[in-house]
């Protein structure tokens, strides 16, 4: 089990390809490795607006992320010299987060964090947003402006608070939210509906909450 889970992360980042296993397992391990929440914040921040951008309400895109795939959505101010892409929108928040991370952990733009992150490891040091940021560079057009912006925000709202910090360990509770009173006994009712039809199972299963 634990060779299959192996050998689907290495096709899923891409290293399958490797005939040294060793080498295969280092890069892996560089790849397969932490975002600073502060660093994730930040950026969510920037790019959705703290959450309020059409992106972000509508497509649950929080990192701005672009797709030329055809799908998604099409920014107001379309760019014709960018080609034919859009905002890459998602089901869920999760997922979009989930993306994000792949990105940064596998876009060959962005080998210099993963370098810089391995470095600090390899040093006994902290994995720092403020210091990773420093290699995100090529995430925006703007370069080293979007680079000290992104250092702006997270230094200005106090977030590398969060990269010390640790989830308490107990079940996620899935919350939904409810504008009127009146219309609780309803939402509840589809709630049960959901959970006898087994369709609630299969929504959670999908946001993959453990």
């Amino acid at each position: 089990v634990e060779q299959d889970y192996l050998q689907s992360k290495t096709e899923e980042y891409g290293l399958d390809g490797l005939a040294d296993p060793k080498e295969q397992a280092l890069l892996l391990l560089e790849r397969v490795d932490t975002i600073p929440p502060s660093l994730a914040l930040g950026q969510t921040a920037y790019e959705s607006g703290y959450g309020t951008s059409r992106f972000a309400v509508e497509g649950n895109a929080l990192f701005g992320q672009w797709t030329y795939s055809g799908k998604g959505m099409k920014p107001a101010e379309h760019r014709a010299s960018k080609g034919n892409y859009s905002v890459k929108a998602y089901e869920w928040p999760f997922d979009s987060v989930r993306s994000y991370m792949k990105n940064l952990n596998s876009h060959d733009a962005y080998q210099g964090l993963r370098d810089k992150r391995a470095e600090l490891r390899r040093e006994g040091k902290d994995v720092s947003g403020l210091v990773l940021a420093e290699s995100l560079s090529s995430y925006s057009e703007k370069g080293m402006e979007y680079v000290k912006t992104l250092k702006s925000i997270i230094t200005a709202n106090d977030l590398e608070v969060a990269d010390s910090t640790t989830l308490r360990d107990e079940l996620v509770s899935l919350i939904v939210g409810i504008e009127k009173a009146e219309d609780v006994a309803e939402t509840e009712n589809k709630i049960e509906e959901l959970r006898a039809s087994g369709e609630l199972d299969r929504i959670i299963k999908d946001m993959r909450l453990k």
